[in-house]
């Protein structure tokens, strides 16, 4: 996403050429079942298969975001959208926070996760054409602002209690260019 942003900035003859190798890329990823897959080292199976494949909600909202981002009228970007809006409450904990993973119910909130799907839904609300981009644009503007608000309760809670550590590491390197990113969408 980041590299996309700089070389629409800094190298915009080659961004065509990105754009286009990166939609093809993700359109391939997303093909299949709507979401990106991906292979995680996996210790607890047996020696023989050491890896696992799984869904994961961050990648899944950060290709839309580039997809969004490379060409907007992508029709992929509405399924995904429609696709976490509908599993909403299927991939979120009652803190407002998402899984990493689709389908797993996992324990903890993904910072990660959280962010990408604030970012992503908060980018196509405000995108141009969003109107003709989504169908039923009320109807997903107002679920999509209901689930920014949840959402952004999170990742508030988390900032103030640990400034988004990660496993102890404080995110403050990180955080201001991801609040710089984010705050257009989040709440007042």
């Amino acid at each position: 996403y980041w590299g996309l942003v700089a070389s629409e900035l800094i190298l915009p003859e080659l961004f065509p050429v990105h754009a286009e190798a990166a939609r093809d890329a993700i359109a391939a990823r997303l093909a299949a079942t709507g979401w990106v897959t991906v292979e995680l080292q996996d210790y607890v199976a047996s020696p023989v298969n050491r890896v696992r494949q799984v869904e994961t909600i961050r990648h899944t909202a950060r290709a839309a975001a580039i997809l969004l981002l490379v060409d907007g009228d992508c029709p992929l970007i509405t399924d995904v959208a429609w696709n976490l809006l509908s599993e909403w409450s299927m991939h979120t904990n009652v803190d407002g926070g998402w899984h990493e993973f689709r389908g797993t119910g996992d324990a903890h909130s993904s910072l990660y996760s959280s962010l990408y799907v604030l970012h992503l839904l908060g980018s196509i609300i405000s995108h141009e054409r969003f109107t003709t981009l989504i169908p039923e644009p009320e109807r997903f503007k107002a679920k999509a602002s209901e689930i920014i608000d949840s959402t952004w309760n999170y990742l508030w809670t988390e900032w103030n209690n640990d400034r988004w550590s990660l496993n102890g590491m404080p995110w403050q390197v990180n955080a201001p260019p991801i609040l710089a990113d984010i705050a257009r969408f989040i709440p007042l």
